[in-house]
C-alpha cells in the first residue's frame, strides 16, 4: 500500500510570497513491505516495534494432541499417556507478526478454581514465575501471514522457572520491553495425586432451551476419595473440562444445585466424612465434531489470495458421523513453506433458509469460543450462512453453535451445538475431572489434589 504524506518546507531565512509558498511543498512516499510478501490490510499499518501473536498453542512436550496438564511432583500409577500425556512438561508454541526479532517473556499466573489471579503473596512469586528462555525462529520461506515462531518448554533443568504448587495456571506471553503488554494467554493445570476420583457415566436424556424434542443426553457420577492428609470439608469443587475446551468449566461445588434448561445440571453432595460425591446431569450427547484436514495440499492448495472452502457446503447433522480427535489440534509434518495460515470460508447450507438463531462456528483455530470474528451472517445470494478468516495449516474439528446475540454485550448467548450438529448416542466426547481443595495454608489458595477421566458415549 503506498502512503503519501505532504509536508510544507519553508526556509525561515527568506522573504516567500504566498505564491511562492505554494510550490515549495515535497512530497515523501512510505512503502511497507516486508520478506514473507503479501499481508492482511490490518497487519499492514504496523509499526515497526510493534508485536502481534497470530496463534498460540500449549500442549504435553513432544506430543501436540496431549493436554496442558503437568503431573505435581512425581507420575501417577498406571496413568495413560495416551489420554493424558507424559505430564512432565509443557510446549508453548507461537507465530509472530513482526519487522523485527522479538523479545519475549513468559510469566505464569497461579488461579483458584474460577481462574481468578490468586491474591497471594506466598504463591505468587514474581521471580520464579517467569522466563525469557523463547527460542525464536524466523518463518520458512514462502510463508507470508507471520515472521517468526516463538516455543518454549517448562518447566526444565535448564530454566528458573519453578512451578512449586499445584492448581490452575495461566501462561501469558509478554513483550520483555513492556512487560504490561499481555501478546497472549493459555491456560494449565497443575494436578497432585492425592485423591482419587471415580467417574460412571449413564445414559439419559438431554432438555433443550431451543425445543421441547426428547434429546439424547448422559448423567456422570463421580465419587471422591482422598488420602489421611487431606480434610474432606476442604474440598470445594469438581470440575470437569470436555477436552480441549478449556474455556468453559463444568462446575459441581455446594452452590450449583439448581437444573436450568439447555446447561448441564451438576449436584454437589458432601458431608463431614472424606468422601464427596458429585453428579453431572443433562449432558448432551452432541455428535462427533466437525474435521478440517488443511494438511491435504492437494485439496486445498492455496493461490494467490481467494478463500478456500470445502467442495461442499456443510449441511445440518443428525448422527453417523465419523470419530474425532477429542478436540485437539494435529499438527503432522508438512512441507515447511506450507506452514502457513490460509484464508478459508465456512458455508453453512440450511436448505436455502434463513433461521432465528444466530450462528457461530467455533474449533481448535479459535479456543472453541464463540466471537464476532467468525459469526455467521445469511448470504441472501447463495442460501448460505458464511464467514471467513485465516486458520493455520493443520488438522482441525470445528462446530456450529446457534443461540441468541447479544448486542450490548457482543456474545453469544444461550447458545447450543445440538440444533446444527444433532444428537447421537454413538457419538464420544472426552471429559478431564479436576478436585480442587482450598488450602488454608500461606494463606489459602487453591490446590488440583486428584484428577481423571470420562468417556460419555460408546467408549473408546
Amino acid at each position: 500500500m503506498l502512503r503519501m504524506i505532504w509536508k510544507n518546507k519553508i526556509n525561515s531565512g527568506s522573504i516567500l510570497t504566498l505564491s511562492i509558498l505554494s510550490l515549495l511543498v515535497c512530497s515523501c512516499i512510505k512503502i511497507q513491505s516486508n520478506k514473507t510478501g503479501e499481508r492482511s490490510d490490518s497487519d499492514s499499518t504496523q509499526i515497526d516495534n510493534e508485536v502481534l501473536v497470530r496463534g498460540i498453542r500449549i500442549y504435553g512436550i513432544g506430543e501436540t494432541s496431549s493436554p496442558p496438564i503437568i503431573f505435581f511432583n512425581e507420575q501417577p500409577l498406571n496413568i495413560n499417556q495416551d489420554v493424558y500425556g507424559n505430564g512432565k512438561a509443557l510446549t508453548i508454541s507461537c507465530d509472530i507478526v513482526a519487522h523485527n526479532t522479538p523479545n519475549l517473556t513468559l510469566q505464569i499466573i497461579h488461579c483458584d478454581r474460577n481462574w481468578r489471579s490468586t491474591k497471594n503473596v506466598f504463591i505468587q512469586d514474581p521471580v520464579n514465575m517467569r522466563s525469557n528462555d523463547f527460542l525464536i525462529h524466523r518463518a520458512p520461506i514462502g510463508v507470508r501471514q507471520y515472521d517468526y515462531t516463538a516455543e518454549i518448554s517448562f518447566p526444565s533443568k535448564s530454566s528458573l522457572l519453578k512451578i512449586e504448587h499445584s492448581g490452575n495456571y495461566i501462561a501469558q506471553v509478554l513483550d520483555y520491553y513492556n512487560s504490561n503488554k499481555v501478546l497472549a494467554e493459555a491456560k494449565f493445570f497443575v494436578v497432585e495425586d492425592n485423591a482419587k476420583i471415580s467417574f460412571i457415566a449413564q445414559s439419559g436424556f438431554y432438555e433443550s432451551a431451543q425445543t421441547d424434542v426428547p434429546q439424547h443426553g448422559f448423567r456422570v457420577t463421580s465419587e471422591i476419595l482422598p488420602d489421611y492428609t487431606i480434610f474432606g470439608y476442604n474440598i470445594k469443587a469438581l470440575v470437569l473440562y470436555e477436552s480441549g475446551k478449556w474455556n468453559f468449566p463444568i462446575v459441581a461445588e455446594e452452590s450449583t444445585n439448581e437444573f436450568k434448561k439447555g446447561y448441564i445440571f451438576a449436584r454437589w453432595f458432601q458431608s463431614f466424612s472424606s468422601r464427596v460425591n458429585a453428579d453431572f446431569m443433562n449432558i448432551p450427547a452432541g455428535n462427533e465434531h466437525r474435521l478440517l484436514d488443511l494438511t491435504d495440499i492437494s485439496s486445498f492448495p492455496f493461490i494467490g489470495t481467494q478463500s478456500l472452502t470445502t467442495p461442499l457446503s456443510d449441511l445440518p447433522r443428525n448422527g453417523g458421523a465419523v470419530a474425532d480427535n477429542n478436540g485437539v489440534l494435529l499438527i503432522p509434518l508438512i512441507p515447511s513453506n506450507e506452514e502457513d495460515y490460509i484464508p478459508f470460508e465456512f458455508r453453512l447450507d440450511l436448505k436455502g433458509g434463513s433461521v432465528l438463531q444466530d450462528i457461530c462456528v467455533v474449533g481448535t483455530f479459535n479456543d472453541w469460543t464463540p466471537s464476532d470474528k467468525w459469526r455467521l451472517f445469511y448470504d441472501p445470494k447463495t442460501g448460505y450462512y458464511r464467514t471467513r478468516g485465516l486458520i493455520r495449516r493443520a488438522k482441525h474439528e470445528y462446530e456450529y453453535l446457534a443461540g441468541k446475540w447479544n448486542y450490548d454485550l457482543n456474545v453469544l448467548t444461550e447458545y447450543e451445538p445440538t440444533l446444527l450438529e444433532g444428537n447421537s448416542k454413538t457419538s464420544t466426547k472426552l471429559f478431564y475431572g479436576f478436585v480442587y481443595y482450598q488450602d488454608i495454608a500461606l494463606g489459602s489458595y487453591d490446590r488440583i489434589i486428584g484428577f481423571s477421566s470420562v468417556y460419555t458415549g460408546s467408549y473408546k
